[in-house]
């Protein structure tokens, strides 16, 4: 009787390791294919949403004097600066404190990264689980995004579910 009780607990002991295995695995497997697949959909859809045709012309870009150091603008929020088309070769007055024509100059479109990232996401993960994908700012010049996505996943065993969140701050950086 020792000896099978010995083999029951052992058993019982071994089914609990189980759990805390496939448990902790899935944990880490998810956050790796979505920190992964978000690291690298970010940087495509970046790459995607490079407007060429203003590289190429130009644009005028309005900010207050505060953002520009060292020769170059820098922002920290899309709500401190303007881009707007050239007007006869110059800027033309958008009633902010500086305006001036950037020639030669990545930019990103809104609109074409926030399409690209939510098709490229949804082509790689094929999976049951319920993502949301947050964009949480773009700057368009000089080009930044602020990503983060989140996923809901049940437990192997259970109904429970746990939350896995993944966030990344991206800047196009190219030749």
């Amino acid at each position: 009787m020792k000896v099978a009780m010995w083999g029951l607990g052992l058993l019982g002991i071994g089914i609990f390791g189980f759990f805390l295995i496939s448990t902790f695995g899935n944990i880490a497997v998810t956050n790796q294919l979505n920190y992964t697949t978000m690291k690298n959909t970010v940087e495509a859809a970046m790459n995607d949403a490079v407007d060429i045709a203003h590289y190429r012309t130009g644009f005028c870009i309005c900010a207050n004097n505060s953002s520009k150091k060292n020769g170059k603008y820098q922002f920290t929020s899309s709500n401190q600066y303007m881009i707007k088309d050239i007007e006869n070769g110059q800027c033309s007055d958008y009633n902010w404190d500086n305006c001036e024509v950037v020639n030669g100059e990545y930019k990103i479109d809104k609109k074409v990264f926030a399409e690209s990232l939510v098709r490229r996401f949804a082509e790689v993960v094929g999976n049951s689980k319920d993502y949301n994908i947050i964009i949480q700012d773009i700057i368009e010049y000089p080009p930044k995004v602020s990503v983060r996505v989140e996923s809901e996943d049940k437990q192997v065993f259970s109904d429970d579910t746990y939350g896995i969140t993944n966030q990344i701050d991206a800047i196009l950086e190219a030749k």
